[in-house]
């Protein structure tokens, strides 16, 4: 314990023998300065700058270095794995929000139990009968009202004697006699 003791106090001193070094040699002073220089510049309007205008970055070579070319392979196919996951998991929720856009209030909700481990082999029609349980029965009455609205409009009140064509007779309003005559005919004893 004392060891650790005597170790900050060791880093305490070193620390402060830094901060006069630093303030002794001017460089905090000369920061300072070039801080405010750079303030002092012409503001740049970015929205009048082109490519060419831009400094050109230095690629870090160092960096490719440190990664093989076989695990680069395996991490990008890892990566392209999960990508490819997450959209075919958000395509297929976008899917059946479309064919059931009364689920759509539950979108984030069935989007946490989709990405749960525990949930990740459940269809999303179950998972959003899960989430929706509590608002089924409404929303059953919202879908057979809609329904009934929509038989409605299509129904069409019927008519029981058929519409006369243009040059025939309207035998329901014709005389005994011409129905006997027209009877006649039809069975042929005329």
């Amino acid at each position: 314990m004392e060891e650790k003791k005597v170790e900050e106090i060791k880093n305490e001193e070193t620390i402060e023998e830094i901060e006069k070094e630093n303030d002794e040699s001017g460089e905090v002073e000369e920061e300072k300065e070039e801080i405010e220089k750079v303030e002092e510049e012409e503001e740049v309007d970015i929205e009048k700058l082109g490519p060419e205008d831009l400094p050109e970055t230095k690629k870090d070579d160092d960096d490719d270095d440190d990664i093989d070319v076989e695990d680069k392979a395996r991490i990008s196919k890892v990566v392209d794995d999960k990508v490819k996951t997450e959209l075919a998991k958000a395509a297929e929720l976008n899917t059946f929000l479309r064919k059931h856009p009364e689920f759509v209030k539950y979108e984030e909700v069935i989007t946490k139990y989709k990405n749960h481990p525990n949930y990740k082999n459940v269809p999303i029609n179950g998972i959003a009968a899960i989430v929706s349980s509590k608002d089924a029965q409404k929303i059953g009455a919202d879908k057979e009202a809609a329904a009934h609205a929509k038989a409605n409009k299509t129904k069409s009140p019927g008519e029981s004697v058929r519409k006369v064509e243009a040059g025939g007779t309207d035998w329901s309003k014709a005389s005994a006699e011409d129905f006997a005559t027209q009877r006649a005919k039809v069975f042929g004893h005329n």
